[in-house]
């Protein structure tokens, strides 16, 4: 899911971790839709190499 806030895009992913029953979310802020490098990312507290498989989000509830 993209979104727009503040001049700044927003891309928010469900990941899936190495282990079967963990799920998480990550969050990447970019100046544009251009960028292809993030301002910063978020990985819900855990290491990108623990990230397994990685699904656009459609929404939030």
């Amino acid at each position: 899911m993209d979104a727009k806030i503040n001049n700044h895009y927003l891309k928010i992913r469900k990941f899936r971790g190495i282990e079967a029953d963990f799920r998480g979310v990550k969050i990447e802020v970019y100046k544009s839709k251009s960028d292809l490098k993030p301002i910063f990312s978020v990985y819900n507290g855990v290491s990108k190499s623990e990230i397994k498989e990685e699904k656009d989000v459609d929404y939030i509830k």
